[in-house]
C-alpha cells in the first residue's frame, strides 16, 4: 500500500523500541491506515522467541535451515544449506502471520527482484525464490560478519577505513542505479561487513526498480526510507530518485567519518526535521567537501550519480587499480582520452630521487593548491613568480580562470567571462581561449582573445586556436590550430613554422630563436615525438622520439633543458628534464598520471596529478534513461547493432575477466568477451565484429559471434589503414594508402581484391547503408556518399556540417544521423537528397571532469543510442626541482 509504515518502524513499534508519541507522523498514518494498524496488532500479539525459531531444523524445498541469524518486523533470516549445490545460504523466510498478506509477500517478491538485478561484489547475491508450505522466502548468498551498525557502535572507526568503506558503498549504489535499483533505505543497519572487508548492501525491500508497474513510492505524499537517512525529498513525500540515494551514503558517511549522526536526534520527528531545516557541522580532511556534497538538501547540487562519487572518492583516496600485466603494447594508446587512472600524488607518488641515475637523493618539496573537484586544464605563474594563474572547471561549472597566491593568501576568480587559459606573456597579458571545447580525441580548440592580467573584458582575435604562448618580450604569440585535416604551427600568427597530423604545447625558447612543440600522429593518440623548430625557418629537429604519451613541456628558465610530460610507456607520465640535444637529464618517478604546465623563474614547477576514466553509457530501445554498461573504468563503445539491441564495446580498465573487445545487450545482460583487442564494427547480421588485433602485431581481424577463433585479414600494398566497416556481401570497406599516395576509400572483396573506390586525399568519420551499398563519409566540411559497387559517382550532400560527424544511417536508407563533436552532443537527421535536417535528440554528459565525447552511434530508428565520453579529476601543485645541468 502506498505510503505505509516500513518494517523496522514496525517491529520498534511492536517491541517498545520507540512510542508513539515519540512519532507522530507514524502515529497520523497508523490512525488513516487499516492495514498497518492491523499489521502492529499482530506483532504485538505474536510470540516473541518460540515462533521465531521453528523452522530451525527443517527444510523448505532444497534448502535446510540450520539456525537463526536475525529477526526484523516481517520475517526472519536463516543460516541454510543448499544441497544441490553444496553451499551455504542465507534464507530469508516472511513470518508466517505475515504469509498470507499479499501486500507482505509482494513487498518481499519486489525485494527479492530488485536485488537479483544486481551483480557486484558490494551488493548482496540473490539466488532463487520460492514458497514452501504457504512459506514465502527469498535465498540469498550468506555474508558472515556484522551489520555497519555494529561495528560503528562498538568503537570509533579509523578514516582510512571509514573512507575506504565508503568508497565501496558508493561502488554498489552505482552498480544498483545502472540496473534502474534506486534503493530508498540506506543506513548502517542494512549494510554488513563481512570477515574479509567487503560492505555488501543488503535489504531492498524499499527498493523502486525502473519500469515496474508498482508505484507506490513514487506518489506525492508518500513517506518511505529512515528518519536521519532518507533524503529531504523523501522526507516531504517527494518523488525518489537516484540522488536520493546519494544523500543516505553521505549521511553514513557523515556518521563514519565524525563518529556522530548526521541529523540525530531522540525521537522519529527530531530526526526528521533535521533531515529537512538542519546543516551538520562540516567534517575536516579532504573527504569532508565529498560528503558535504552528498548531503545538499537541493538535488541539483549533489553529484548527479553514484558513479561519480565513487570516482571522486577513489581519487581523494589515492587507491591505485591493482597492477596488471602489459597485455595492451602496441595499442594505439590515445590513453582513451585520459590515460589509466591514477592515483594520488602525495607522499610517495613523487619519486625519492631526481635523478636515479646519478645516485643522488634530491627530494622534490609539493605543495597542494586546489582542493575541489573537477578539472585543471592549464597553469602559468605570473612574470613576478608571486602567484599561479589556473583555468579549472569544478564541479558543475564553467571553464574559469583562478589566482593562487604561493605566498599565502588563497585562491580567487578573476573577473573574466568564461575561459581557458594559453599562456601569460612577461607584459602581464593573458592569452584566453573562449568557448573553449574538446572536439576530437585531445584535440580541443576555442576563439583566441587577450585580457590583462587584473582581469577585464577581454579582446578577440577573430582566429580559433589550441595552443598559444607568448614570446619573451610579448610582443607575438606562437600558436597551433587546425587546418584542415592538418594541425600548423605559427610563429607569429599566419606564419607557418610546422604541420603534422597532430601538433601541442608549443613554448617559445628564452631567447625566441627556437620553439619546442609535441608531434603526434593523430588527435586521437598522445604518442609522439619532442621537436625544435627554428623560428626563422628551417627544417624541425627532432630531439627525443619514441614517447608512449607526451602531453605537457615548459623551458628551464637557463634555456639548457626542458620539463616535460612523458612515458616511455604505457599513459602513467613522469616528470622528465630532457636537455636540448635530446638527452635524458633527469627524472621524477610518480604513480599516475603527472602533467607539466609550466616553470617559475626559481626553478618551480606548476604541475597537476590526474585520475580519470572513458564511461559508456547506452539508451536501450523504449528506455527513458541511460545507463552505464561499461565494465571497467576505460570502456569504449564502438558500435550498435540496427536494432539498437546490442553494443559492442573495448574495456581496457580494470575487468572482473580480461580487456578486450565484448558484445552486451543494451537492456544490461550479461557480456560477451569475444577476445583480445579492439573492436570497430558489427556486422548488421550479428554474426561478427572486426577488431583490431595487436600481437604479434597490429593486424585488422574478424571476431566470429558467439564463438569462434578470430581470423585475420590481409590488406596487401595498404598502409595507415583506418575505420573498417562491413559491407553487402561479407565484404569491407577501409581507409588506407597504397604507393605512397594519399589515403582513400578501398573495398577488400571476399577473393581478397582490393577496390579503390573514393577519389585520394579522402578520408574521416564513415557509416554504412543498412543494405551494405553506400557509404556516408564526412571529410573536412563535406558529407559524401560513395556507392561500393562503383555504380554511380560519389556525390555531395547539399550544405555545410561543420564540426559535425556522421553517426548512424535511418532504415528506410534515405537519411543519416549527423552529431556535433562538442558536449552538449546535438544529434538531427539529414535527409540525403535535400538536406533537410530535424533534430532528433541533445545528449548531455555530466560537467563534472567532462573532457568530451569520443564515439556516438546510433541505432537504425533512432530510437538507441550509446556514446563514450572522457571525465578528468586533477589537483593542481607547485614543485621544487634541483637544475636538471648538476
Amino acid at each position: 500500500m502506498a505510503g505505509c509504515i516500513t518494517d523496522d518502524d514496525l517491529f520498534e513499534l511492536a517491541s517498545a523500541r520507540r512510542q508513539l508519541g515519540d512519532a507522530p507522523v507514524l502515529e497520523a498514518h497508523l490512525a488513516d491506515c487499516p492495514a498497518c494498524s492491523a499489521l502492529l496488532c499482530l506483532l504485538l500479539a505474536a510470540p516473541r522467541d518460540d515462533a521465531r525459531r521453528e523452522l530451525t531444523g527443517t527444510t523448505l524445498g532444497p534448502y535446510r535451515l540450520d539456525g537463526l541469524i536475525g529477526a526484523g518486523a516481517m520475517g526472519e533470516v536463516y543460516r541454510g544449506w543448499d544441497a544441490r549445490l553444496a553451499r551455504n545460504v542465507a534464507v530469508k523466510v516472511l513470518s508466517r502471520q505475515f504469509a498470507e498478506s499479499p501486500e507482505r509477500v509482494r513487498r518481499l517478491e519486489a525485494e527479492a527482484r530488485a536485488a537479483a538485478a544486481i551483480a557486484h561484489p558490494n551488493v548482496v547475491t540473490i539466488y532463487d525464490t520460492g514458497t514452501h508450505d504457504g512459506v514465502p522466502f527469498v535465498v540469498s548468498e550468506l555474508c558472515v560478519g556484522e551489520s555497519l551498525r555494529s561495528v560503528i557502535d562498538r568503537a570509533p572507526v579509523p578514516a582510512g577505513r571509514a573512507a575506504s568503506l565508503g568508497l565501496q558503498l558508493a561502488r554498489g549504489v552505482g552498480a544498483a542505479h545502472a540496473q534502474g535499483v534506486v534503493h530508498r533505505d540506506l543506513k548502517p543497519g542494512n549494510l554488513i561487513v563481512t570477515d574479509d572487508g567487503t560492505l555488501k548492501i543488503l535489504d531492498f525491500g524499499l527498493a523502486k526498480v525502473s519500469g515496474d508497474g508498482d508505484a507506490d513510492a513514487t506518489e506525492p505524499g508518500t513517506l518511505l526510507g529512515t528518519a536521519g537517512y532518507l533524503s529531504p525529498e523523501q522526507a516531504r513525500g517527494e518523488p525518489a530518485d537516484a540522488r536520493s540515494d546519494l544523500f543516505s551514503v553521505g549521511a553514513i558517511l557523515y556518521e563514519l567519518l565524525s563518529g556522530r549522526r548526521a541529523f540525530g536526534g531522540a525521537t522519529f520527528a527530531e530526526r526528521l526535521s533535521g533531515v529537512l531545516r538542519d546543516t551538520p557541522a562540516p567534517i575536516d580532511g579532504a573527504i569532508g567537501p565529498i560528503v558535504m556534497r552528498c548531503l545538499e538538501k537541493d538535488p541539483r547540487k549533489r553529484f548527479q550519480s553514484a558513479n561519480d562519487l565513487a570516482w571522486v572518492l577513489e581519487a581523494q583516496l589515492g587507491a591505485a587499480p591493482p597492477a596488471r600485466p602489459d597485455r595492451a603494447r602496441g595499442i594505439s594508446r590515445r590513453t582513451f582520452v585520459l590515460g589509466t587512472a591514477a592515483t594520488g600524488i602525495g607522499g610517495g607518488v613523487l619519486g625519492r630521487a631526481l635523478a636515479p641515475d646519478r645516485g643522488r637523493a634530491f627530494v622534490p618539496e609539493l605543495r597542494q593548491l586546489t582542493f575541489r573537484q573537477g578539472r585543471v586544464a592549464s597553469a602559468r605563474f605570473t612574470p613576478d613568480g608571486g602567484s599561479l594563474l589556473y583555468s579549472a572547471a569544478w564541479e558543475e561549472h564553467a571553464m574559469a580562470v583562478f589566482t593562487a597566491r604561493l605566498g599565502g593568501g588563497g585562491t580567487r576568480p578573476l573577473e573574466l567571462p568564461p575561459a581557458q587559459l594559453l599562456a601569460v606573456s612577461s607584459r602581464g597579458e593573458l592569452a584566453l581561449s573562449l568557448d573553449h571545447r574538446f572536439f576530437e580525441g585531445f584535440h580541443q580548440r576555442g576563439h583566441l582573445a587577450l585580457a590583462p592580467l587584473e582581469g577585464g573584458e577581454p579582446r578577440g582575435l577573430g582566429i580559433d586556436v589550441q595552443h598559444a604562448d607568448f614570446s619573451p618580450d610579448g610582443a607575438e604569440l606562437a600558436i597551433v590550430r587546425r587546418a584542415g585535416a592538418r594541425f600548423r604551427l605559427e610563429l607569429p600568427i599566419g606564419r607557418v613554422l610546422l604541420e603534422g597530423g597532430w601538433l601541442s604545447h608549443p613554448r617559445i625558447f628564452p631567447d625566441g630563436e627556437l620553439v619546442a612543440c609535441c608531434v603526434h600522429d593523430s588527435p586521437q593518440d598522445d604518442r609522439g615525438d619532442l621537436v625544435l623548430v627554428p623560428r626563422r625557418g628551417g627544417a624541425a629537429r627532432a630531439i627525443a622520439t619514441g614517447w608512449s604519451s607526451i602531453d605537457g613541456l615548459a623551458w628551464t628558465p637557463s634555456g639548457h633543458a626542458m620539463w616535460i610530460s612523458a612515458s616511455r610507456k604505457g599513459g602513467n607520465n613522469s616528470v622528465w628534464a630532457i636537455a636540448r640535444d635530446g638527452r635524458d637529464l633527469s627524472r621524477v618517478p610518480s604513480v599516475g598520471r603527472v602533467r607539466v604546465h609550466d616553470v617559475a623563474a626559481d626553478g618551480r614547477l606548476a604541475v597537476t596529478q590526474t585520475s580519470g576514466r572513458v564511461r559508456t553509457m547506452v539508451k536501450a530501445p523504449g528506455a527513458t534513461a541511460e545507463v552505464d554498461l561499461g565494465l571497467s573504468d576505460l570502456a569504449m563503445v564502438s558500435d550498435i547493432s540496427g536494432d539498437g539491441r546490442f553494443v559492442v564495446i573495448g574495456e581496457f580498465g580494470d575487468v572482473d575477466t580480461a580487456y578486450g573487445a565484448y558484445l552486451r545487450p543494451t537492456d544490461g545482460g550479461p557480456a560477451l568477451r569475444l577476445g583480445e583487442g579492439l573492436p570497430i564494427d558489427l556486422a548488421d547480421d550479428g554474426r561478427g565484429v572486426l577488431a583490431w588485433l595487436y600481437k604479434p602485431a597490429p593486424t585488422i581481424a574478424v571476431f566470429p559471434v558467439p564463438e569462434g577463433q578470430p581470423r585475420p585479414l590481409a590488406f596487401p600494398g595498404l598502409t595507415g589503414l583506418r575505420s573498417p566497416r562491413w559491407c553487402a556481401g561479407d565484404r569491407i570497406v577501409v581507409i588506407g594508402a597504397a604507393a605512397g599516395r594519399p589515403a582513400r576509400l578501398w573495398r577488400l572483396d571476399p577473393d581478397q581484391t582490393l577496390v579503390p573506390i573514393s577519389d585520394e586525399a579522402v578520408f574521416g568519420y564513415i557509416v554504412v547503408s543498412p543494405d551494405g551499398r553506400s557509404i556516408a563519409l564526412n571529410t573536412g566540411e563535406r558529407l559524401l556518399v560513395i556507392d561500393a559497387d562503383l555504380r554511380a559517382p560519389s556525390r555531395v550532400v547539399p550544405g555545410t556540417f561543420v564540426d559535425e560527424v556522421v553517426c548512424g544511417w535511418s532504415a528506410d536508407g534515405t537519411e543519416v544521423f549527423v552529431r556535433s563533436l562538442s558536449p552538449p552532443i546535438r544529434i538531427r537527421r539529414v535527409n540525403l537528397a535535400t538536406a533537410a535536417s530535424t533534430l532528433v535528440r541533445e545528449v548531455a554528459p555530466p560537467r563534472l571532469g567532462l573532457r568530451g565525447v569520443e564515439k556516438l552511434v546510433m541505432s537504425q530508428a533512432g530510437d538507441a543510442y550509446a556514446y563514450s565520453y572522457g571525465q578528468e579529476l586533477s589537483r593542481l601543485y607547485s614543485m621544487t626541482t634541483e637544475d636538471p645541468r648538476a
